[in-house]
């Protein structure tokens, strides 16, 4: 999963962000944790966005 750093473009390495988002699997949260240092804020703000998403989507299955 830490391989989205071998991209040199942040809008690759942004949608590979929106992309784990999408998957929303526990695996996911700690490379969305790495992508919100980036520098880059179309890569930080995909990273949150996608992060928001996947805990949402995980503490609803929780509950349910």
């Amino acid at each position: 999963m830490r391989q989205f750093h071998r991209a040199n473009d942040p809008i690759v390495r942004a949608d590979v962000a929106w992309a784990l988002g999408r998957i929303g699997r526990p695996k996911c949260i700690e490379p969305l944790l790495d992508m919100i240092a980036q520098p880059e804020p179309a890569v930080r703000y995909t990273a949150a966005d996608a992060l928001a998403r996947t805990t949402s989507r995980l503490l609803l299955e929780q509950a349910n």
